[in-house]
Formats: C-alpha cells, structure tokens, sequence
C-alpha cells in the first residue's frame, strides 16, 4: 500500500524491488533523489511540490552535462532522458531524449547520429523552427507515434 504519496514517504520507507518490478538498485535510488529534492525544497522553505518545480527550472541548461546537478544527476542511476523526463514531470521545459523522440524526428527528415546530444541539437532547432517549446514538441513527436 503505497499510502499518501510524498517525497518525503518515498525517502524514509525502503522499496522492495520486486513489488514494483524494478531493478535491484532503483529502490536506492528513488529514494535519494526523493531526499534530494526534499532537502532542496526544505532549503527553500518551499512545499515538495514548489521545490520539485524550483529544481526543474533551475537546472535548464545542464540537458548535455546533468552530472552537474547534484539534486537528481548527481545520483547513481539517472541519465540524460530520465534526468529530462523528471525535469517534465516536476514543471520543466524540456524534451525527453529517448528512442521513440529519435524516431519520430527522423519520419521528420532529421538525420541524427543516435546520441542523446544530436537528439537534443536537433530537437531545439526543430522546436525553435516551428515556434514551440521543448515539452510541446516532445509530446508533438510522441503523438506522431500513437
């Protein structure tokens, strides 16, 4: 029984990894991001709510080096699509690089080399083009999918 879900029931209660099909480690690090970005909001004297958002906008910028931020891509685990799509959930303005955002670009006519970073380049200058922003062309591609 997951309860009132809160950052803050996420970073005190251990997950067992089997109960929701994650990988041995996810636990782990769930619940350290989930501290993280609870001590980030309780730094700002903030709602878990309003800090997930002040994270989310204050790391745009670091799509190519998320390493750098020690709330979320500083942990174990993340890495650049799921650093983005966090940063999507909690308010932010980004696009997820991942496998289906790469196809959907190349129906397009993009040519990408695969990685996150020609993902990325070409997903802001497809976005500027048309004259949106980062989440609405992320869900623009994925709907070119559905």
């Amino acid at each position: 029984m997951v309860g009132n879900p809160s950052l803050a029931q996420l970073a005190s209660r251990p997950l067992r990894a089997g109960e929701f099909g994650l990988q041995g480690t996810e636990p782990d690090t769930m619940r350290t991001v989930a501290a993280n970005l609870l001590a980030f909001g309780e730094d700002l004297r903030v709602s878990e709510d309003e800090g997930c958002r002040a994270w989310a906008l204050g790391v745009e910028g670091l799509e190519h080096a998320h390493k750098l931020d020690p709330v979320v891509g500083g942990v174990s685990g993340p890495g650049p699509a799921l650093f983005a799509y966090m940063r999507m959930r909690c308010g932010g303005n980004t696009l997820k690089p991942d496998v289906r955002v790469a196809k959907a670009l190349r129906s397009l006519g993009f040519t990408l080399s695969g990685d996150v970073h020609s993902i990325l380049v070409t997903a802001r200058a497809a976005a500027a083009e048309v004259g949106v922003d980062g989440l609405t062309l992320d869900q623009l591609l994925w709907a070119l999918e559905d």
